[in-house]
């Protein structure tokens, strides 16, 4: 899986599909971690690198609505 950027305080992970990113914020108290990969090998290679920073973290996890534009339609 593809890391836009990698710093102590931030990842940027790129999913393959749609290029979607997953932003991981890494606070000395919390993980912030923003709109998940859709893939289950990505989410896992995700939870590989958050994981072992939860210990003494509060963590939250934060999902972006979807907004359609009126020519998009769910089916």
């Amino acid at each position: 899986m593809k890391r836009q950027l990698e710093r102590p305080e931030l990842v940027l992970f790129e999913s393959a599909l749609f290029r979607t990113v997953t932003t991981l914020v890494i606070g000395e108290q919390y993980l912030l971690l923003v709109d998940p990969n859709w893939l289950p090998d990505e989410v896992a290679h995700i939870a590989d690198l958050v994981v072992p920073l939860t210990k003494g973290r509060e963590c939250f996890l934060l999902f972006t609505p979807l907004r359609l534009r009126p020519h998009h339609r769910l089916r």
